[in-house]
Formats: structure tokens, sequence, C-alpha cells
């Protein structure tokens, strides 16, 4: 007992601030401790005070070592359960140390380090140890924060169980009381998120109801407990939208910030929580005072706090929701604006694994939405949805507001779907619709939105489909959702006019009157809630137009059709320029003025539909947005066309007839080069994605060849292999996935490769162009159009822009495809001599006192079907001769295409280390192939020989990547070989290959032939173009002008073998002799012609050629 009397003694005498004594007797203990006689009473008691001088010494130093021998001398006590009463109140010192360090640092691994320590403590501690409360709410808390952290149910259940024993072990009075209901108050809030149970919520409300009831006034806890429990009678308004809820949190908040002192730092809580409830006010009774008041308090809460306070990003977030909804309701650009500008401020500020982080991700989505609906701006959406499919990971399957980010989700799809017509994003807009309501509990306030956002992609389904039961169930929702909205609700007006649509479209339908005479009445009670200065006021008034025009049509009322042309105007001038809506309200205006007989007006908003198209598309850097955006209106040009001609305003109706014509590939022509050749070495980001994007490409070509290789092309086949070889629908079904993975990939290339963007729009093409074009091409040009009444053909001769109306052009066309589908039987020729002839007196002879002298040039652009037809071979019925016997002739895809082409080809070509001639391509099939080409052989040696060229890529050697690699240096580029058009999917149309198809897609994104004068596709079927509502031509022939070829020959049907072979040859030779190219072609058809068994259209006519040359 000496020692231990020594010891005691020396302990007293410690002076436990000086860290060089603590050390000192550290280290004596280390000595005692060594001495194996001691008792082991004296050993356990000795080893206590080392572990509690340890923590002495790290809390004087912060020395690491110290805690961590604490840390590994208490683990190995705890596994062996010989721990003594002052070792369990180290364990305690040890779970507070980590738990003070886990407040200031955040450190997930400390966080750990705490709950590991405070489980421990309470493991060992009894009820009766000190300060056994204190710590069992602590460990309660530190267990929140892992739930927060990593969101797993267990914690949470975990923490209440330990809240509710702290509070049944303080006695009625104690002042720590009101915190600890409090604290099991939080829980049960966060607890009710989790499993949307509304018990856990309720108790929460009553919990911390009693807790202010307890706390004194002036008590600054007061504020806290205020904030707190406006925050759960904000979830429970939220859940079942009791207005008392609401009602009570803004008087709560009113009375504590009234006696809260200015320095009080629970000010800002209350100012912003004050906003908060006043902007939900404002939601639900649209009085402007409480928005305006909203936005002033959250302003000033963000002045109050510092910048870069742990709860900056929320206030930033929260004054960005309030100017949004102030723009909803005034349609300030800058309100918008300021709103983005905040919250991608918040997003920056929200690390990764952030609870808040999928809360601010959806309100930047929301915010980036309206602005592509503001300004039509496609990157914007594309962004909008990206964070949202990115938030929604971030969110529990459990949580309760998942909803709603289902449905912003799903919203921002289904406008997508609107941009771009991909039917798919409509049926996943659909299914995440579904799952959102079905998320939504009964009386929950969400409830209504839910509905409306389903019965509007229902509605969108019936218009797609046309399936009547997506219409009725459309209708019903929308009813639904009305009959649980009150009268004051801000959101009654849009469900009043959606409802009011879809019964227009039920009208529509059915032809019933009453469901007309409903949707007036819906839209009149729609207008009259909707403020002056509301962003949807112009949308509301534009449909109350249409649902009166209507009526007009049903009754012939002329004040109706007098308050429609008002209502339309109203709308109009509301919106700003490159609003998204305006054109389409424009054209409705000119749809309405033309019905009216009114055509000086429809002229006037046509026109101011084709100046906001052009601002949203040069607003747009995607192709596909471009060429779908002229595609929903091009019934409006051929409108606005047909205005002009009406009120004899002919150069008018040249340019806008232009403008609605290959508008996107003229775009692609003023942009750069699309080329991702190297694009995998400049972007690592992108190298995956291009690795199985070629791996794709190179398996789907494998598929196609067992495709094309049947039974009846093999002589013999070993049994073996017989056996595994896979049916047909197998390999097609294996070749849709990949198809479907390929257009995903690309779909994400062309979204974030920098090489697609266009960032440049072609000028309008006026009549001063076309006359310079004229002068520069030597030629006459006649420019073919479809307007809504009818066709016309544009001819500039000279200076001179004349006019011709066309009759019989949809016959023409419909006998044309006829004679296409019968072309290689005899009766088929037969059939496509006399369309030839009808074609000259539809297309040529009206236009015959402004055509030039015979043997001058005649530059062509078609329109819609007219592109497919040989124009070369018209023949006229008098004397049998044909249009290309008369003039030299070349094709356009649009005149402004040829000027694109005309502009490209004076600019210097980019050097080229690989730079030579020519590159001859020749693929003629296996021999034993059915489709085998004799004549490709000898096409491409007598072309080879002509101009000297040593090894041309011929059978094995027409591989995809050696023409990938060798034909951006060639200044021509001929190919021989099967070609093929795909009128689904024209990107997959192709020149066939050893190794596959050379494809649209391939000629669009790996060639840059900005060096190659002339490219020939000897091959079938390859100058055919998909050709789209808006005008916009797909295939081969389009794919090589975009890949800036000065000039493309192909064919518009399968030509003949031997005769083709001839042909080209000949064109070669004329053109090794100085020829210019298209008279080269018109000679070598000419030559063709003469040979007896070659002389019908269908041998020598097929051939055409676009641009420079």
């Amino acid at each position: 007992m000496d020692r231990i009397d020594e010891f005691n003694k020396k302990l007293a005498q410690l002076d436990r601030s000086d860290p060089i004594q603590i050390q000192a007797m550290i280290d004596l203990i280390g000595e005692w401790l060594e001495d194996k006689t001691n008792a082991a009473e004296i050993q356990a008691h000795l080893t206590a005070v080392r572990t509690h001088l340890w923590l002495d010494f790290w809390e004087l130093t912060k020395d690491s070592q110290s805690l961590e021998n604490t840390t590994n001398h208490l683990a190995t006590l705890i596994e062996s359960y010989r721990l003594i009463y002052e070792d369990i109140r180290a364990i305690e010192r040890v779970f507070n140390i980590f738990g003070a360090i886990y407040t200031t640092s955040k450190d997930s691994q400390t966080l750990e380090m705490a709950v590991y320590w405070g489980t421990n403590y309470y493991d060992f501690a009894t009820i009766d140890f000190p300060n056994y409360i204190e710590n069992t709410n602590n460990l309660a808390d530190v267990l929140r924060e892992r739930y927060s952290l990593r969101g797993e149910a267990e914690d949470l259940s975990q923490s209440i169980e330990l809240f509710e024993e702290t509070l049944e072990l303080t006695p009625e009075g104690d002042d720590s009381r009101p915190m600890l209901l409090n604290n099991l108050a939080g829980v049960l809030r966060e607890s009710y998120s989790l499993r949307g149970k509304t018990e856990d919520l309720d108790k929460s409300i009553k919990l911390l109801e009693e807790a202010l009831e307890l706390t004194p006034e002036g008590d600054e806890a007061r504020s806290m407990l205020v904030n707190n429990l406006t925050l759960a009678l904000g979830d429970r308004y939220d859940l079942i939208g009791k207005v008392e809820d609401l009602d009570q949190g803004i008087e709560l908040l009113e009375e504590a910030l009234a006696v809260s002192p200015e320095g009080d730092k629970y000010r800002t809580l209350l100012l912003n929580r004050l906003a908060d409830v006043l902007r939900e006010s404002y939601s639900l009774r649209g009085k402007t005072e409480d928005l305006d008041q909203s936005i002033e308090l959250f302003e000033e809460t963000l002045e109050l706090t510092p910048e870069g306070d742990q709860v900056w990003h929320v206030l930033l977030t929260n004054l960005a929701i309030t100017l949004r909804d102030r723009y909803a309701l005034r349609g300030m650009a800058q309100d918008l604006d300021q709103s983005i500008k905040l919250v991608e401020e918040a997003v920056t500020m929200t690390p990764e694994g952030h609870e808040d982080r999928p809360a601010i991700l959806d309100e930047l989505a929301l915010t980036l939405r309206d602005r592509y609906v503001l300004r039509g701006k496609a990157e914007d959406l594309d962004k909008s949805i990206e964070l949202l499919e990115e938030a929604l990971k971030l969110t529990p399957e459990a949580t309760v507001n998942r909803h709603r980010l289902l449905d912003n989700l799903a919203n921002a799809l289904r406008d997508r779907y609107a941009l771009r017509a991909k039917a798919q994003d409509l049926d996943q807009s659909i299914e995440l619709f579904e799952e959102a309501l079905a998320l939504t509990l009964e009386g929950d306030i969400d409830r209504p939105g839910s509905l409306n956002n389903l019965a509007l992609a229902l509605r969108d389904s019936f218009e797609l489909g046309g399936k009547i039961q997506d219409l009725d169930r459309s209708i019903e929702l929308f009813e639904e959702a009305l009959v649980l909205t009150p009268e004051r609700k801000i959101v009654r007006p849009m469900l009043l006019n959606n409802l009011a649509l879809a019964l227009g479209d039920r009208y529509a339908l059915r032809g019933k009157a009453e469901d007309l005479d409903k949707r007036i009445e819906l839209n009149e009670e729609a207008l009259r809630l909707t403020s002056e200065g509301d962003k949807d006021r112009p949308m509301l008034l534009n449909n109350l137009a249409v649902a009166l025009e209507d009526c007009y049509v049903y009754s012939t009322i002329d004040d109706d059709a007098i308050k429609a042309r008002e209502y339309y105007q109203l709308a109009i001038e509301l919106l700003i320029d490159g609003h998204i809506q305006k054109p389409k309200f424009q054209r409705n205006l000119g749809h309405f003025s033309m019905r009216m007989g009114d055509y000086s007006n429809a002229l006037e908003a046509y026109e101011g539909m084709a100046a906001n198209l052009e601002m949203l598309r040069s607003a747009s850097p995607s192709k596909q947005d471009r060429e779908k955006l002229l595609s929903d209106y091009s019934y409006g040009f051929a409108n606005l066309v047909f205005c002009c001609l009406k009120l004899n305003q002919p150069e008018k109706a040249l340019r806008y007839a232009e403008g609605a014509k290959s508008r996107a590939l003229v775009d692609a022509l003023h942009n750069q080069v699309t080329d991702i050749s190297n694009l995998a070495t400049q972007d690592d980001s992108l190298k995956a994605n291009l690795k199985e994007l070629q791996k794709l490409q190179h398996e789907i070509n494998w598929l196609l060849k067992q495709l094309g290789a049947g039974d009846e092309n093999i002589s013999w086949m070993d049994p073996n292999t017989a056996r595994f070889k896979r049916s047909p629908d197998e390999i097609n079904a294996d070749l849709r996935d990949k198809r479907a993975k390929e257009q995903e990939l690309w779909q994400m290339l062309e979204k974030r490769a920098p090489v697609f963007a266009m960032t440049v729009s072609a000028p309008p093409f006026y009549l001063q162009d076309a006359v310079a074009l004229a002068d520069e091409e030597n030629a006459t040009l006649i420019n073919y159009y479809q307007h809504s009444q009818g066709w016309v053909a544009f001819v500039v001769h000279k200076s001179e822009l004349n006019i011709a109306e066309l009759q019989g052009v949809e016959e023409l066309l419909e006998h044309y495809q006829s004679a296409f589908s019968n072309l290689h039987s005899p009766f088929g020729k037969k059939l496509l001599s006399s369309v030839l002839e009808e074609a000259w007196q539809v297309l040529i002879q009206p236009l015959k006192k402004w055509l030039p002298a015979e043997g001058s040039n005649l530059v062509i652009a078609p329109f819609a079907g007219l592109h497919h037809l040989p124009f070369a071979a018209f023949t006229n019925p008098t004397d049998g001769s044909y249009l290309v016997d008369r003039f030299h002739l070349k094709e356009a895809t649009s005149l402004g295409t040829l000027k694109a082409m005309r502009t490209q080809a004076q600019i210097g070509a980019e050097s080229h280390a690989n730079a030579h001639a020519m590159t001859v391509v020749g693929y003629a099939d296996k021999p034993s192939s059915p489709s085998y080409l004799p004549a490709v052989e000898d096409e491409v040696n007598a072309i080879s020989n002509l101009f000297h060229l040593p090894h041309p890529l011929i059978g094995q050697a027409a591989m995809i990547e050696n023409v990938l690699t060798q034909a951006p240096g060639s200044q021509s580029l001929h190919f021989a070989c099967h070609g093929m058009f795909d009128p689904q999917e024209p990107q997959r149309s192709g020149l066939m290959l050893e190794d596959g198809w050379l494809t649209v897609r391939d000629v669009l994104t790996r060639m840059n032939l900005s060096g190659t004068e002339l490219v020939v596709m000897s091959a079938c079927l390859s100058s055919l173009t998909k050709i789209s509502q808006g005008e916009e031509l797909t295939g081969l022939l389009t794919a090589f002008i975009s890949a800036r070829a000065k000039s493309v020959v192909g064919s518009l049907w399968s030509v003949d073998d031997r005769s083709t072979a001839e042909l080209m040859v000949r064109f070669y030779e004329l053109i090794s002799q100085g020829w210019e190219r298209s008279a080269a072609l018109r000679e070598a058809q000419l030559s063709i012609r003469k040979q007896p068994q070659w002389g019908h259209p269908y041998y020598w006519s097929p051939f055409l050629l676009t641009g420079v040359g």
C-alpha cells in the first residue's frame, strides 16, 4: 500500500494544466505497471488513471498519439469486458471528444468513432452514472447525424429510442426538458419524411408545442423552437393542406421576431422561416404582398448571414425559389436570371453527399426549364433533365417528397417530347407521373398537381396515338384535380385551362357542342382568375381565342370572331420576341386570319412567326432541334408563301420558300465540319463511349453480314458449323438491341461533344442572292415549292423572277411511285416512259416561256417527292426529246445549299498529310452471292488505269477503316459497290464494303472532305433521301455535302451493273480531258443512251450531280 499512498500523493500534487507534469506522471505509471507483483485491482486502477491522463494530455496538446493510446487501450478492455468505473468514464470522455471534433470538422470517419464510443458507453454505463441522460442524448444526436449522412433507417430508429429514453428519465420541471422535447420532435419529423407516417408528424408538432409552452418568454431557445414548430406545421400543411397550420406558423414567427433583438443568433433563422411560410401563403392565396414580403425577408436574411456560412446554400436557394415565383407572376426575365445565378452558386457550395444537394439540384433544374420555356434554348432543357436524374438517384426510395422529383423529371421529359417528338420521352414521362401519383396520398396537398401532370401526358399520348381512352382518362384526372383544388389556390387557372384543352380535343373528335361550350366557360374562368402580368396569361388568352374560333366556325357568330382576333393579338403582344410560345401564337393568328380571308393580317402574323422561329433556331446548337422547329411549323411556312403570292409579293414568297428548305443542311455548311476522328485523343471523357460505339458498329456489321448470307449462297457447310448457325429471328432481335444501344450512345455523343454544336445560322436567301447565284452558275434557276394551296415554280432568269402555278403534281408523284416500284420489269420501264412524259407536261411545259436557249445551263431545286424524280429524262411528248438533250442540268437540295457550297468551295482546303489525287473503292460482293456485281472490278480497274492509280481499294482492301483513312486526303472519291437506302432510319443508309456498311452517320461524323472536289457513288439508291415535313433531306447525298465535298454524284434507283460501269468510265474520260463535271455527266449519259440495249432512261438517267463545277 506504500506505493499506492505515494501514487495518490503525487496525483494530488499534479498540476493538470501542465503537460510536462502530466507526461512525467504517465511515464511513472508506466514504470509501476511493469511491476507484475501489483495486485490486479491496483493494476486496473493505475491503468485507468493513466488513460485519463492521456486524455488530459490530448486536451492540452492535441497530441494524436495520446488519443490513439487511449482508444487502443480502451478497445482492448472492451473486447475483454474488464472495465472498472473509471474506464467507463474514460470511454465517456473519448465519446465526447470525438463528438466535439465532428461538430467542427464534419468528418465522416470522426462521426463513426463518435458512434462507436458512444455505443460502447451506452452498453457499459448504467442510468445512475453521472451525465447518463446527457450522454444518451448525445449518442442519439450522433446517430441522427449518421442517418443524415448515410440514410440508414436503423440509425434513425435507434436515435428515436434514445431520445425517448432521455425524456422519460428527465423529471417534469427540469430545465433541460424543453430541449429534449425538441430533439425527439426533430427525429420524429425526419422519420415522417422517411416513412410518411402522419402519426410521427403529429407527435412531433405536439412535442414542440409542449417545449414552447415550457420555455419562458425572453429565453433565446424560444426562437429555435418556433422555427422548428413552424417547419413541422409546414410539413403538415403540405400533407393535408390545413390552412390553420399555415396561419399558426405565420403568427408564431411574427410574434417571435417582434421580441427578437437585433443581435439574436436565431433572428436569421426566424426571418428565413417567415419568408418561407409567406411564400407558401402566396401559393395558396395568390396575395402578391405575401410574395413581395417573402423576397424582402429572404434578402434581409442573406445580408445578416456571413457569406460561406454552413446554411448559405439554403438561403441562396430559398431566395432563388421566391424570385422564380415572382417571375411566374410578373414575367420579368431579370428575376429568372437572378434566380438561376443564385441557385447555381448554391449548387457549387453544396458538396457531393450533402443531404440538401438533391433539393438544390431540383431547384436549379426547374429554373433552367423555365428559361428554356422563355428563350427556347434546348441545352437548358437537357441540363434540367440531367440534374433531375441526378437528384432522383440521390434521393432514397422511401423519402416523402420523392413524388415531387418524379413529377419534375416527368414534366421535363414531356417538354423534351414536345421539342423532339421522341415517343420514348413521352412513355417515360407517363411512367414517372404514374409512379408519382401512386406515392401521393389521398388528401396530400400535391395530389391535384400529380393528377394534372399525368392528365397532360395522357392528352399528349392521345394526340400521338389517337387512343380515345387516353383522352377520356385525361379528362377524368383533370376533373378530379379541380375538385381537390380550392377556389383561391394559385394553380387553379392552369387546371381550368388544361381541362378546357382536353374538352376541346373531345369536341374536335366527337363534335359535341356541350364540350365546346364548357371549354369556353373554363377558359374564361381561368383568364378571370389570372392577374395582369402573370406569365401564363398569354397562353390562356391564346387558348381562349382558339376556343372562340372553333365556336365561330360552329355558330358563325361575328362576336366570337372579333373576340378571338383580340385575344390572339393580346397573347402575342404580351410575349417577348424569342419566347418559345410566340411563333405558335403568331401561327394561330395567321391561320385564323386566313380563315377569315384577311390575307394582310395573316401575312403579318406569319412573318412574325418566321422571325421568332429564326431567333429560336439561332439559340439552339442542336441540328436535330433546328430541324424539329421547322418541321413543326412547315404548314405555317406553306401558308406564309401562299399569302405572299396572294398579295403579289413574289420576292418575299421566294425568300420564305427557301427559308423552309434544307435549312439545317445550309446551317451545317456555315458551321465547322463534324469530324470525330480525333475526338477520343482530344477529349478523354468521351474515349470510352467512342470505343464502345465503334465496337458496336463492328458487331452490327457482322450481324448484317450474317443476315445477308442465306443458305442458298453456300454450296457446302460443315455440320458442326451448321449446328451453331443462328436463326434470322434471333439475329434480328440481337440487331435491334445493339442498334438501340448504338442510338443511345450517339445521342449522348451529340449532346456532349462540342464538335456537334451549331453556333451559326445561315442568313436569309433573298432575290439578289438568287440573281447572283444564277450569274455565278451561268444558269437559269428553277425552284419548286408546295404552298398550302398548291404547287409553284420560281424561275430566276438573269435578273428576273417569274412564278408559275403547277397543276397535277400530286398525281404525277403517285404515278411515279407506281413506276418506281416496278422498274425492273418491262411493264415498269414502259410505265416510267409514260410518267416521264407526264412530268414534262406538269413541271417543264408551264415554264417554257422563261426557259433559256437550248444548250444553256439549268439548276433545278426540287421540293418534297420531286427530289426523287430523274429530271434528265423528262420527255417532251411532242418530239420525244429529253430535258438532258436541251440543257446542261444540275440539281440542288435547295438554292441556299448551292450558294453555301459555292461559298465553301472558295475557302482554302485544310492541309492534309495524306493528300492525293483520287481514292477508288470497289466492292462487288462475294462471287458466290446472287448480288455479285461482275462489272465493278472492270470499272475500278479502268478508272485506276485512267488516272494511274496503283492501289485502288478493291475486294478485301475495301474496308471501312481504309476508306475513312484515305478519303479525307482525296481530291476525288469514287465508290463502285452496292448501295442501300433505309427510309425509316436514313442515317443507317450506306455503301456496302468488305466488312460492312459505310453509313450516312459515318460520312457525317468521320469524314472531313473539305479538300475533296468530287464524290461519285456508282451505287444503287445513293441519291435517295428521306424528306422530313420540314423539307430536311437525310441520305448519302446530303451526308457527303455536309462533309464538305464540292460536288456529289449519286443514283435514284437500283442501277444496271454493266451500263453504270460504262457510264462511269466515260464520265472520267471526259473529266481527264478537262470537261466540267456537269457537262461530263451529261455527255456520258448521252453516250450510253446511244447504245441500243441501254437506250431506255432506266439505264442512264438515275444519276444526278449536285454542287459546284
